[in-house]
């Protein structure tokens, strides 16, 4: 899954990993969370961020797109710090989620090459294969039988 979001074509858009792959390495994602002991809670934080972007960008005209993408881009390191926190078991599970999450992250339009209304809907099409991709991870997560705590 890393390996297609880091290869997506120039230039580089999270909007061009097909909806049907995503799902399909979604699947293996989620499931290999559940299967090393990986707690609901420690990927459904990074949901939760994102969906408050999401409701920030339903209400564009009160935030700019800057502060849309850093907070996304601020995801990272918060990213980094739970697998730093993880214990030994689920730090390879946790790194691979957020090697991922990271990568898709920087596939979405730069907000400083946004010109145009056209490019403000590719940023829009980017953020919301990033919320399909948490959200089917998450979803694949518990119905492997991940845990809540």
């Amino acid at each position: 899954m890393l390996g297609n979001i880091r290869s997506l074509k120039t230039p580089k858009s999270l909007r061009g990993y097909s909806i049907r792959n995503l799902v399909t390495h979604t699947k293996a994602l989620g499931y290999y969370l559940a299967e090393q002991n990986v707690k609901t809670n420690q990927v459904r934080k990074f949901l939760d961020a994102i969906n408050r972007v999401k409701a920030e960008l339903r209400q564009e005209d009160s935030i700019s797109l800057d502060k849309l993408e850093v907070e996304l881009q601020v995801l990272k390191p918060k990213l980094a710090y739970a697998v730093g926190r993880s214990d030994k078991r689920e730090r390879p599970a946790l790194d691979s989620f957020s090697q991922v999450i990271s990568a898709a992250i920087d596939s979405i339009t730069r907000v400083d090459l946004i010109k145009t209304e056209e490019d403000k809907e590719r940023f829009r099409e980017d953020f919301y294969h990033l919320v399909y991709l948490i959200e089917s991870v998450i979803a694949y997560h518990k119905a492997a039988g991940g845990r809540n705590q």
